[in-house]
């Protein structure tokens, strides 16, 4: 999910293309590709930090489902 801080960005970025000329357009480009990568990475810094926990939750339920059912 988004923070209020990226869609307000994401949503100035994408009313903004098409009114400015075209060096201005491609700092704007630049600007987005820097503002996603950096959402990439924080999004894979997170995935790092919450599958194994996610992991050992699940076999811990899958453990506790199976010696509820014998």
């Amino acid at each position: 999910m988004l923070d209020d801080n990226e869609k307000n960005t994401l949503t100035s970025i994408i009313k903004n293309i098409g009114r400015n000329d075209v060096e201005n357009e491609l700092k704007q480009i630049n600007f987005f590709k820097n503002f996603a990568n950096d959402g990439v990475l924080k999004a894979k810094v997170e995935k790092e930090k919450k599958v194994p926990l996610i992991l050992k939750l699940s076999f811990m339920f899958g453990l506790l489902l199976s010696i509820l059912f014998l």
